[in-house]
């Protein structure tokens, strides 16, 4: 493979990782805006207050994304 072709390679992957990326967005988008309704969670004996699908989604999203962020990190010498 040439260097052309490498380029075209890795430009196709980018735009097909910006295209997902795209698709899995206005997905949550749609599942947290049609969710609106509030809810209370419950876990070991512990009630939460109601909140609405929605915070819950965006939360356990920044939670998600938070954690990669830490997984990825890697420690200094």
């Amino acid at each position: 493979m040439n260097q052309a072709q490498g380029s075209f390679l890795r430009r196709a992957i980018s735009t097909l990782r910006v295209l997902v990326f795209i698709i899995l967005a206005l997905i949550a988008a749609l599942a947290a805006i049609e969710n609106t309704d509030p809810i209370r969670l419950k876990l070991l004996g512990y009630e939460s207050a109601e909140v609405g699908v929605f915070w819950w989604l965006l939360l356990l999203f920044l939670v998600g994304v938070l954690l990669g962020r830490l997984s990825r990190m890697t420690p200094r010498r």
